[in-house]
C-alpha cells in the first residue's frame, strides 16, 4: 500500500463534526483528497495523544494520506486472516467493489470488504 495516487487512487475523508462515524454519508473529501479517486478512507476526526503532556490530546479534524494508507493496511491484515491464499491484487478490487456510493465518492466499506473476501474463500474450497 502507498499514498502515490498512481498505485491507487484514494481520497481522505472526514466525517460531519455530528455524523454518525458508521453512517458512509456523514463524509466529505478533506483537502489532502486526489480528484476522481477509486475509494476513500476516513481519514480525519481522530483523538490521538499529544506532545503537549502526558494526559493530553489533540483532535484532528482533517487526515491525511498517511492516516488512509494504515487504514487499508489495516484491511488487508484482516483479509489475509480470513483467507490467506489471496492475492493482494485481488484485495485492491475487493476494496472498490464493495464500496458505498456517497456524495464524497465512494467509501471504503470494511464490512462488505470482509463478507467478500470470505465469500471468495468459501468458493475456493471443494
Amino acid at each position: 500500500m502507498t499514498c502515490d495516487p498512481a498505485s491507487l487512487r484514494i481520497s481522505a475523508l472526514r466525517r460531519d463534526p455530528h455524523g454518525d462515524a458508521d453512517d458512509p454519508t456523514c463524509y466529505r473529501t478533506s483537502r489532502y483528497s486526489v480528484a476522481r479517486a477509486a475509494l476513500g478512507v476516513p481519514a480525519g476526526n481522530r483523538t490521538t495523544a499529544s506532545q503537549e503532556g502526558r494526559d493530553v490530546y489533540t483532535y484532528w479534524v482533517e487526515g491525511g494520506m498517511s492516516w488512509t494508507v494504515p487504514y487499508l493496511a489495516g484491511l488487508a491484515a484482516l483479509a489475509f486472516q480470513v483467507d490467506p491464499e489471496i492475492p493482494p491484487a485481488q484485495i485492491v478490487e475487493l476494496w472498490k467493489a464493495t464500496v458505498t456510493k456517497t456524495a464524497a465518492g465512494p467509501v471504503v466499506n470494511p464490512a462488505g470488504f470482509i463478507e467478500a473476501v470470505r465469500s471468495r474463500a468459501h468458493k475456493k474450497t471443494p
